[in-house]
């Protein structure tokens, strides 16, 4: 398979797996590193690292290839293009080989995507790729560039992730910021398009983070350019992000600037996330004696190995002085006593949703960098709840999957005795729940055994709340039914309440189960597994008749013995 020359950059090889090089084995024998430079002054003057933020790796350096011709002479088995939030558009090339017919039936199936979310779809015959990844990037305003950019990471992000969902070995992602919606218009009427370098930055660097963090899926990601310059610009960024030599990492030191190296995943770096330490926070006696004296070292006051908060009250220097310092120090100790890791997390937690300051953004782009911080925020989880060990919550029994109901929907069990919530993980017991649904990814229903519980086998509604607030829309809409059986006054209560002003969204699919004879006409007896003691409590309020349905319709049950 051919591609388009590129003798300045070396690029002449015939690949015969995908088509493009890795970039361990590109020449770059051509770049002239002093010529890029020359490009950014501002750089010149001083270097931002000392060593480079991305240190040569020829592992990742052989799974990641810079492309530059026509992203459709690749062969892959993931194949990035833009579309709309409605997906009723797609590139002129892509309908050229398709046909309208495939864009209509893709927008069947997907109906939306959101801004910064990727999804995929079966290929046609004739596109060279086994799945279509179709991403949606935002528009761009300078005004509000750094929402931009962070939607911009996100579908980088989330194209990566959906290729190692479908276990792909090779994806090509090309320039997303030039497919699309890529332009807006500002306040005095002008058209501003997406900074070519800054979209370059967003790219490189979340594909390095992404191989970093070890994933095994895509093998090899290709970025597909088809504008020479903009190949240029890509070049001496790849060579700072993916270095192959010590020549290219001090090169990265004077090329990178701190925002460029983004946090752990690649995704923006923001000012109003440092954070800050002060030598005490309630000021007083301690803080101007560092004020005071001469020959004192102000910065050695902030460093965080030098402040004494006294968290566990004994030992050490206790800041406690009077007036207001007192509550924000009180108030300090009490989080740290209560093992509040982080309070920012703690607000996550319970309100189920980030409070950072949006106020600058309108209403649209407000309520794109809420979705997308919610995208973010489950993501994570997911990834949590495929990779964290859980076996402790497995080993308690309180929640399993079962068989299938009479229609056909897969069974989730909670059995409200053993689940303790003071007796275990309540995150891991999240992530196992997420993990069950996961696995599933279809139509379910929970069943919820009420039977014989007690005030230490209830959870708190802050849980129950931040449960339902950071559980996956798509584990939301798969919940058909939500039966309790043997449910108290209490319990009737409580779920009138929850589902009123918590959850309205399932209110018309919960069911309260009086016994297990009822139970048995919504599940066939021998695809439920009911505990001894259910069965027994069943007896003792409602007869024999739940226990001798079971046993006349189910060849698995156990006679009744008289």
């Amino acid at each position: 398979m051919e591609h388009m020359n590129v003798d300045t950059m070396g690029c002449t090889e015939t690949e015969e797996s995908s088509g493009a090089m890795k970039w361990s084995e590109m020449d770059l024998s051509h770049v002239n590193l002093n010529q890029n430079l020359s490009n950014w002054p501002h750089q010149l003057s001083t270097r931002s690292f000392d060593s480079s933020p991305f240190p040569v790796d020829p592992v990742l350096n052989s799974r990641v290839s810079l492309w530059f011709g026509d992203i459709l002479a690749l062969s892959v088995d993931g194949l990035t293009q833009t579309t709309n939030e409605t997906v009723d558009t797609l590139p002129e090339h892509i309908l050229t080989r398709s046909g309208a017919a495939y864009l209509t039936e893709i927008r069947h199936q997907l109906r939306s995507i959101r801004t910064g979310e990727a999804r995929t779809v079966a290929s046609h015959p004739n596109l060279p790729c086994r799945d279509l990844v179709l991403t949606v990037t935002p528009k761009y305003s300078e005004k509000h560039r750094t929402a931009a950019e962070t939607a911009l990471f996100s579908c980088y992000r989330s194209v990566l992730e959906r290729a190692c969902e479908k276990n792909m070995d090779c994806v090509a992602i090309p320039t997303l910021h030039k497919g699309g919606c890529t332009t807006t218009t500002t306040p005095t009427g002008t058209s501003s398009a997406f900074p070519d370098e800054l979209a370059a930055h967003v790219a490189i660097r979340t594909v390095r983070r992404w191989l970093e963090q070890g994933h095994s899926s895509p093998r090899l990601v290709i970025l597909a350019v088809t504008d020479h310059n903009l190949f240029q610009l890509y070049t001496s960024l790849m060579v700072s992000y993916f270095p192959r030599d010590s020549l290219h990492e001090n090169y990265a030191c004077s090329r990178l600037s701190i925002p460029d190296i983004g946090d752990e995943e690649g995704a923006p770096w923001l000012p109003d996330r440092k954070i800050r330490i002060f030598s005490n926070p309630a000021g007083g006696a301690h803080s101007k004696k560092g004020e005071e004296g001469g020959g004192g070292n102000p910065s050695f006051a902030h460093h965080p190995k030098n402040l004494n908060l006294n968290l566990n009250g004994c030992g050490g220097e206790d800041y406690t002085e009077e007036g207001d310092g007192d509550g924000i120090m009180e108030q300090l100790n009490k989080d740290f006593l209560q093992m509040k890791e982080d309070v920012d997390k703690e607000r996550l937690i319970v309100n189920g949703r980030k409070r950072r300051s949006l106020s600058s953004l309108n209403e649209t782009e407000r309520h794109i960098a809420i979705e997308i911080e919610t995208k973010e925020r489950q993501e994570r989880i997911l990834r949590r709840a495929r990779t964290e060990d859980l076996s402790s919550i497995e080993r308690t029994g309180c929640i399993f999957r079962n068989g299938v109901d009479r229609w056909g929907r897969h069974l989730v069990i909670v059995v409200g005795k053993w689940f303790r919530p003071e007796a275990v993980d309540l995150d891991k017991a999240f992530l196992y729940l997420v993990r069950l649904l996961d696995e599933i990814n279809g139509p379910y229903c929970v069943v919820y055994y009420h039977t014989c519980t007690g005030g230490e086998n209830r959870p708190s509604l802050r849980w129950m709340r931040a449960v339902y607030d950071n559980m996956e829309y798509r584990f939301k809409k798969n919940l058909k039914s939500l039966l309790i059986v043997h449910p108290t006054m209490w319990t009737k209560v409580l779920c009138w309440w929850f589902t009123t002003f918590m959850a309205p969204a399932i209110k018309l699919k919960l069911h309260n189960i009086a016994g297990l004879e009822e139970l048995y006409s919504t599940v066939e007896p021998s695809q439920i597994q009911v505990p001894a003691f259910i069965s027994e409590h069943d007896i003792t309020i409602n007869g024999y008749a739940g226990v001798a349905y079971s046993h006349t319709h189910s060849a698995a049950s156990t006679p009744v013995s008289s």
